[in-house]
């Protein structure tokens, strides 16, 4: 078979002549009900993410799905941007506060009550042990924090693992609007207490005279009151914190100083126009 550019109604001097033999394909063929079958005539969307499915997802389930991805707890878990625990405690600062007693190493003993302070690696207090050998001799205070600024808004829960006070024993809380002028202290034999909107605090386990304590354990923490989960977490700088203690340079570098930063003449005239610029 031959065809000849003027039979298929275009201008002969515009399409060269095609010579050649057509010869039809192999081509299967399928009833309507094979058809549909086997192929896909309309996309179908899925309401959320499904594992093994081919089919696209609709909009508002991927945002539902990627949600929880970019939340506040991924961030902490993973990145540590935001630490649950703000109550930030050092053995350093402990026997800065506390001076009645007598310290060795991380043991701290005051009319009979001793206090074995754990540190992690870090070097923040993730644990107190409480006991005494007989009885108190006297009232004890162990001072946690002493006049701790938190935030004018903040709304938080102190969680210690404080849960096995006395009427001789409990855990210690002083609230403050302007830092100076003090509430009446607050007895708590369990926890968590919540703060609402007290600048600041100070904490403090208590041991009464004549009070036996057979090694309680607290963990210190202050968290804010939107994270739901209790589980003790030790303080850590968050990756906010981290950037914002990046000094930050106090003034512009000469061009031979930049040139100083850069292998040769090449790199820095690149420099300049690449960077420079902008």
């Amino acid at each position: 078979m031959s065809l000849k550019a003027g039979r298929v109604g275009v201008n002969p001097a515009d399409v060269d002549p095609i010579d050649g033999h057509i010869s039809p394909s192999a081509t299967d063929a399928y009833t309507k009900q094979e058809a549909d079958d086997k192929f896909q005539t309309k996309l179908s969307f899925d309401d959320v993410p499904v594992n093994g499915s081919n089919n696209p997802v609709k909009s508002d389930g991927i945002y539902d799905a990627l949600a929880p991805k970019v939340s506040e707890s991924l961030l902490k878990d993973t990145v540590g941007w935001v630490g649950k625990n703000k109550l930030p405690i050092t053995l350093a600062m402990l026997k800065a506060g506390n001076t009645g007693g007598t310290w060795s190493g991380n043991t701290y003993t005051q009319n009979g009550v001793v206090f074995t302070i754990t540190t992690n690696a870090e070097g923040y207090v993730t644990q107190i042990d409480t006991h005494t050998a007989t009885s108190a001799s006297g009232n004890v205070n162990l001072q946690l924090t002493e006049n701790r600024y938190i935030a004018n808004t903040f709304v938080g829960d102190i969680a210690t693992g404080f849960t096995d006070g006395t009427a001789e024993y409990y855990f210690n809380i002083n609230y403050s609007n302007d830092g100076s002028t003090w509430n009446s202290q607050v007895n708590q034999t369990t926890v968590p207490v919540t703060i609402s909107n007290k600048p600041y605090i100070k904490l403090a386990i208590h041991v009464d005279s004549g009070a036996t304590v057979n090694h309680s354990k607290s963990y210190p923490m202050l968290r804010d009151a939107s994270i739901t989960d209790s589980t003790f977490e030790p303080y850590h700088e968050s990756v906010a914190e981290i950037l914002h203690e990046i000094p930050l340079p106090t003034e512009l570098l000469t061009a031979s100083q930049l040139k100083a930063c850069v292998s040769d003449a090449a790199d820095f005239s690149a420099f300049k126009t690449n960077v420079l610029a902008l």
